[in-house]
């Protein structure tokens, strides 16, 4: 395969960050548990209301107002808070910041930068995962490479995700 070359931007470690951090089990629980008290203290609030027992009514709205206090914080975190520091990350660390080149057949792939090179056969791949602007290909429980597809052509992506895919249903 001819190998491509790209750098990593900001808006990429933010796409990789954010589909990492959102894609943990422990993540989806705390998301899950806050819908539900928000669900759960609006229903008790409506069920007072009808009562119109109104002095019952301001533990279940204090409950709803943190939840909805903590959804919005999840997502001004994500907004405001995750660009800025992947923006920082990126302008204190050098490795980001080369120019990468990355090269595949069917036995592995290949990536080098200025600090060196490596060979990975694809199934010593721990997982991949595709995020709406990226391949993740993890090397490891918490290592991973990004992939943009902005670097690639249509065909190249297809042809990375047929032999990501026969390689997972192999292993």
């Amino acid at each position: 395969m001819q190998p491509i070359s790209f750098q990593l931007t900001a808006a990429d470690l933010v796409d990789a960050r954010l589909y990492v951090h959102n894609r943990k089990p422990l993540v989806r629980v705390i998301w899950v548990v806050v819908a539900a008290v928000a669900a759960g203290s609006l229903l008790r609030i409506l069920f007072l209301a009808v009562q119109q027992d109104w002095g019952s009514t301001l533990a279940p709205a204090l409950w709803l107002c943190g939840a909805i206090a903590f959804c919005v914080w999840g997502v001004f975190g994500n907004a405001v808070l995750l660009p800025p520091s992947a923006r920082k990350q990126l302008s204190r660390d050098k490795g980001l910041q080369s120019e990468k080149v990355v090269a595949w057949d069917t036995a592995q792939f290949r990536i080098s930068d200025s600090n060196g090179e490596g060979h990975w056969p694809w199934t010593d791949l721990h997982k991949w995962e595709e995020s709406p602007n990226g391949l993740l290909l993890w090397l490891s429980g918490r290592r991973y490479f990004y992939l943009p597809k902005r670097s690639l052509t249509e065909p190249q992506l297809a042809e990375m995700r047929g032999i990501l895919s026969e390689t997972a249903k192999a292993s």
